[in-house]
C-alpha cells in the first residue's frame, strides 16, 4: 500500500510503498527528509520514533501522539491543537511558538528544564497583568537563566 505525506498546500513531501502511514513518517525522518508544513492532522503517530525530525509549522491538529519520541526535533510553529500528547517526549526539541498548543490539556509531557522555563515564561508574560504578586528571587533567577531570556528573545523578569 502506498503512503504519502503531503504538505499543507497538497504537495508531496515523501512517499513509501509499504508499511503503515506512521512507518512512512518514521522513514522520512530517518532519511533526513524535512517535513516542514506537513499535513499530519488526525493521523495516528502514537509511539513513533521521530527524534531529530524537521517539523517546522507542521499541522498535528487532533493527531494521536501519545508516547511519540520528538527528542531533538524542530517543532517550532507546529500546531498541536486538539492533539493527544500524553507522555510525548520533547526533550531537546525546539518548541518556539508551539508552546501554547502543547501546554493545553496535556498530561505527562516529557520535557527538559529549558523547555519548562519557556512554558512558564510564556505563561507569565501573557498573564502578568493578572498575577497577584511577584516572584521570589530564586524563581526570578531561575526563569532569567533561560537561554531565551539571555539572547533577548524574552524579556527578563525584574
Amino acid at each position: 500500500m502506498r503512503h504519502t505525506i503531503l504538505n499543507l498546500d497538497g504537495l508531496v513531501l515523501f512517499e513509501l510503498n509499504y508499511g503503515t502511514f506512521s512507518s512512512c513518517v518514521e522513514a522520512a525522518v530517518k532519511r533526513g527528509m524535512g517535513l516542514q508544513r506537513a499535513d499530519l492532522r488526525t493521523r495516528n503517530l502514537s509511539g513513533c520514533h521521530l527524534e531529530g525530525g524537521e517539523f517546522q509549522h507542521a499541522d498535528f491538529q487532533h493527531a494521536a501522539l501519545s508516547y511519540t519520541n520528538f527528542r531533538g526535533a524542530d517543532l517550532s510553529g507546529a500546531n498541536f491543537n486538539g492533539a493527544v500528547t500524553q507522555d510525548m517526549d520533547i526533550r531537546g526539541a525546539c518548541i518556539d511558538r508551539s508552546c501554547w498548543s502543547l501546554w493545553r490539556g496535556n498530561q505527562g509531557l516529557i520535557m527538559d528544564e529549558e523547555q519548562a522555563k519557556q512554558f512558564l515564561i510564556q505563561g507569565f508574560n501573557s498573564a502578568k497583568k493578572y498575577w497577584p504578586g511577584g516572584l521570589t528571587d530564586e524563581q526570578r533567577d531561575w526563569l532569567n537563566s533561560s537561554r531565551r531570556v539571555a539572547n533577548g528573545s524574552y524579556p527578563a523578569f525584574e
